[in-house]
Formats: structure tokens, sequence, C-alpha cells
């Protein structure tokens, strides 16, 4: 029926009535369901923001790499608690490297393919290395938490990392080995799929060494393989008696080292790389890891009150206390949300994180150099009833 002005008096006063209502009931009806909509749309979830991570979160590395995924997620579930990067979520999207150079360079390409702002990784400096290509051509931020390779020093790239140069640290341990230790012959125990980690420190270990007095009498590689004979590797090392020995493995294979080393009855001083500390060290070397000596960039003794407070939280969601990739992770995540927060385009992140140059670390602050290396407070750590021990 079409309303018109004829129908306003008369009989069809009712009709007139009746199609008014509907006409409002309907026009308001519209109305609701219009401001309904809109109210959907401005309240409709904005896309996330996704940064990467890239570690080995399987087989004997797994350790390290599931240390530094908690760490970094953890920081991020803080930061979306807050309210996110400007009312947007972070999305931490994990790949396994499976400490394979190829599978890397695959599944961060994916990554890239995805629209990823950042990528927090490698934990390894091998798959670091073999990866930064692909981000130096998409112009994307790497930020490893513990790769500290030489290979990569000094270099203005997207590279950069909250662990120092390992020739800082291995250097360090070659001078107190045969300085501070007085020891005057070390041998070195070295793995090569992370070669990129452990010729660097395996040269820096030698320059140090030798600097204060020593000399090495013997070095034997191996691979990291389920059937590495521990023990032909270890006879070989110690053919020489030396008073030193430098072992540069992961936690597992480093531990499998220091067993044979106390069934053969020898008792060299053992010095470690800090790719070994970690629980599983601990755990799988027992009584044969007392004492070993290395230089860390953590103190898990520290009284600094973000530390604490961050070691009780870590505690209390994974029922774990926090190692060193933990920690590294941790504050790289924090390193890329405070950049974005501070400018929030990815293409700029690199940029703005030389900018800003100082960040705030768990243990202390955390700057910069202009090429993204940064320089850190080392820790004397020694293993002592069955916990690893700062030296004061």
């Amino acid at each position: 029926m079409q309303w018109t002005p004829h129908s306003a008096t008369g009989h069809n006063g009712a009709s007139r009535g009746a199609l008014l209502l509907a006409w409002t009931r309907s026009s308001r009806a519209v109305l609701l369901g219009v401001a309904l909509t809109l109210a959907t749309c401005s309240c409709a979830p904005r896309t996330p923001i996704l940064l990467g991570f890239g570690g080995p979160l399987s087989g004997r590395n797994a350790d390290l790499g599931n240390a530094g995924l908690d760490g970094a997620r953890m920081a991020i579930d803080e930061w979306n608690s807050a309210g996110g990067l400007d009312g947007r979520q972070v999305e931490l999207v994990p790949v396994d490297d499976e400490m394979n150079d190829e599978l890397a360079r695959q599944r961060d390409a994916a990554l890239l393919d995805r629209g990823i702002a950042a990528m927090i990784g490698h934990m390894t400096s091998n798959a670091s290395v073999a990866v930064l290509p692909l981000f130096n051509q998409r112009g994307v931020l790497l930020i490893s938490p513990t790769a500290s390779t030489h290979d990569v020093t000094g270099q203005a790239d997207c590279f950069f990392r909250v662990y120092p140069d390992n020739h800082m640290i291995a250097g360090e341990v070659g001078r107190r080995a045969a300085g501070l230790m007085g020891h005057r012959t070390a041998a070195i125990i070295y793995e090569t799929s992370n070669a990129s980690f452990t010729l660097s420190c395996k040269a820096a270990f030698e320059q140090g060494f030798t600097a204060g007095g020593g000399r090495i009498v013997g070095a034997v590689s191996f691979k990291m393989s389920a059937t590495t004979a521990f023990r032909d590797l270890t006879q070989k090392a110690l053919a020489a008696d030396p008073a030193c020995l430098y072992v540069l493995a992961n936690s597992m294979d480093t531990a499998m080292v220091c067993q044979q080393v106390a069934k053969m009855g020898k008792r060299p001083r053992i010095v470690v790389s800090d790719w070994s500390l970690t629980d599983d060290l601990l755990a799988h070397g027992g009584r044969a890891v007392e004492g070993i000596f290395a230089m860390h960039t953590v103190d898990r003794n520290s009284a600094e009150p973000r530390y604490v407070a961050f070691r009780q939280s870590f505690a209390r969601r994974y029922a774990r206390p926090p190692e060193f990739a933990a920690l590294h992770g941790y504050d790289s995540a924090r390193v890329v949300l405070t950049a974005l927060r501070h400018d929030p385009r990815p293409a700029n992140l690199p940029r703005t994180i030389l900018a800003m140059r100082r960040f705030d670390g768990l243990q202390g602050p955390i700057e910069f150099d202009q090429t993204g290396d940064v320089r850190r407070r080392l820790y004397a750590v020694r293993v002592r009833g069955g916990r690893f021990v700062t030296e004061r």
C-alpha cells in the first residue's frame, strides 16, 4: 500500500496511523542495525604485528632454542597484556631451524613472505650467518639473543645482537687460564656444525692463552652426532697431558667430554664456552662438571630488582629457573618492541635502534654501537655443588 496525502482523513485515519507506526519501527530497526554494524567494525580486532623467532627447537641444541623462545614469548605476552603496540597485539611466530642452514633459510623466507616486522634469532652463530643475506635483501631486522660469531662483527647491516662478540669472551677465558690460573699448556676440543662460533672462539682463546705465556699442545674437532665417540675424542685431546682443556660444544656434548675426562682419571683444568652453560650441562655432567670454569654474560645470582622479578615470573610460568638464553631472548624481544613503540614502521627498525642506541636490559643497559654490536659486562662462573656460581 502506498501512503498518500488523500488517506489522511476519514476511515483511512487508522490505516495512516498503522503505517506511520510501522514505518517508524522499521526506520528505528534500520538505524539500530547500522549503529551496531558501525560499532562492530570499530571494535574488530586489528591485524596483529608479526615477529619471527628462529632457533633449534628440537635435537641436541633444543635447550638453547627453547629457552630463548620462552624468554621472547614472555616479553611479548607482558607487552600484549599492557595493551600491545598502539592497540595492536604482537604475535610471535617460531620456526625450528634444526641447526640446519638450508632449513633455516627456507623457513625464514616463508616468514618474510608473511610480512614479519622483525626476526628474533637465530640462537646459533652458523644459522644467523646463513640467513643474514635474506634479511639484508628485504631490509628486515634480524636480532640475535645469543649469536656471538666474529664473522659479522663491525658490519653495518640488518643484523643486531644483544650478545657480545665471542672474541671478547673466549679471549678473556684464554687470558685467565694462562694468567690468573697459571696454566702453561692447553688442548682444545671443538665442534664444527656451529663452526662460525667455535672456530672464532678457538682463535680468540689461542691468542689470549699464548699472550699470557701459555702454549697450545693439541686441538681435536668433531661434528655433532648421536654416535660421536667421545672416549676416542677425549683421549686424543689429552695425549700431550695438557694442564688445561678448553671445550667448545653444546651442553650435552660438553658434559660427555667431562664424563670421559673423569673416567680416565685425568685432572686438567676444564674451561668451557658459554654455549654450554645451560642446566642440561649440570643434568648430564653430574659430578664430572664440578669445578669447570667459564666467562659468562649472565649473573644468575644477581640481586638486580628487574632481573629478580623476571626470574620469579619465569619460574612461576615455566616451572624452572631461566637460563642465559631465556634472559637474552627476553631482552631481544623488548629491544624490538621498544623501538617499534618509538617508530611503528618496521622498515625503520635498524635505524631506530641505532638512533635510540641504549635500552634497558634485565641485568643492566644494552648499548649498541654504530654497527649493531654490543659490549657488556662478563662474569666469571664456576660449577660448585651442582650449580653455576658467579665469582665475586
